[in-house]
């Protein structure tokens, strides 16, 4: 059995049932390949391990042989030293972004909360909690039934994602394929499609030469490969793509950029300069909120975890007061 990225929409104790399905195959005489970008899941499963890089295989052989710094270095090449992505400055305690008693029956009810300038909020929990309803509410994909939203402590109406670009609030789709991407267009058209009026000539016509020359600008910025603007954008990396994803908000001046499992998918190399860029956008004065199931990367960048359960939020914590045992035991039980 062929398993890619199996607990990719799955909470933590769905994987626990999965290693006991896979541990119960195995007993069976089934052979399984495990393809996943979560090295914790790898060592958990596997006995013997494949590393790819670029199309070539780079590595091969027992599980014991690698610790994760090893696979980390194969599999991008170099090696990578950790950043912290916490704000070491502190949040300058001015309010950006708040939403009070916002509510889209049934997906989640009376959700209260503020985010300072220089600060990333994590809001987290098991699928099916909420995150993403609310996420697309404050985008303007669903209209809620209550509440208010304020940006500068001043309330802004949304009734619809243009709206919201309006005003500055961007999304970071949790499925960048279906929800995110023109599939079939180049990564320059996906890159501008939201800002076409820093792409027109005189003739208020889209001009090609602007368009292909804001994405190399951003190829440079962050890094986006391959050096290609008119490449097709299902022909890129996962983590490129949601590069391109990035690019495109950046490009849309945002006060309030919404990533919605921005690392879904992606190699761990691509992850870490996401989390980067997250954390320089934040400390550039944008408001970052950011949706993971994912705990060690929301105890990694976020400064400050909302945990939802049922569509309510369960608990509020800082991150360095936080474990992974206790967001998610109040995930599970409130």
């Amino acid at each position: 059995i062929v398993m890619d990225e199996p607990t990719a929409a799955l909470s933590s104790s769905e994987v626990e049932m999965l290693y006991t399905i896979i541990r119960e195959l195995k007993s069976h005489g089934v052979s399984i390949i495990y393809i996943s970008h979560k090295l914790d899941e790898v060592f958990t499963v596997a006995d013997m391990i494949s590393v790819l890089r670029d199309g070539n295989l780079v590595a091969s052989g027992p599980i014991g042989d690698y610790d994760q710094k090893k696979i980390i270095n194969l599999m991008v090449g170099r090696e990578l030293r950790f950043v912290p992505a916490h704000n070491e400055k502190g949040a300058s305690g001015k309010e950006l972004f708040s939403v009070e008693g916002l509510t889209n029956e049934p997906h989640f009810r009376n959700i209260s909360f503020s985010v300072n300038e220089h600060e990333i909020l994590g809001i987290t929990g098991l699928v099916g909690a909420g995150r993403s309803e609310l996420a697309q509410t404050v985008f303007g994909l669903m209209p809620p039934s209550a509440g208010t939203i304020k940006i500068h402590g001043d309330k802004v109406s949304i009734n619809n994602s243009n709206d919201a670009i309006t005003k500055g609030i961007c999304y970071l789709p949790e499925d960048r394929r279906t929800q995110g991407l023109f599939q079939g267009n180049s990564m320059a058209k996906n890159i501008t499609t939201v800002t076409l009026k820093k792409v027109l000539n005189r003739f208020r016509l889209i001009s090609r030469a602007k368009e292909l020359g804001v994405a190399q600008d951003y190829i440079e910025k962050i890094s986006i490969r391959p050096n290609l603007p008119e490449i097709h954008v299902e022909n890129l990396s996962g983590g490129n793509q949601q590069k391109t994803m990035i690019s495109r908000w950046l490009q849309a001046d945002p006060k309030v950029l919404i990533a919605d499992e921005p690392t879904s998918g992606v190699d761990v190399g691509a992850k870490l300069e996401i989390h980067k860029l997250l954390r320089m956008l934040a400390d550039d004065g944008v408001c970052v909120i950011l949706i993971s199931s994912d705990l060690p990367e929301v105890l990694a960048v976020s400064d400050r975890i909302l945990v939802m359960r049922e569509g309510n939020v369960v608990d509020e914590v800082m991150s360095s007061e936080a474990s992974q045992e206790g967001i998610l035991e109040k995930g599970l039980i409130g």
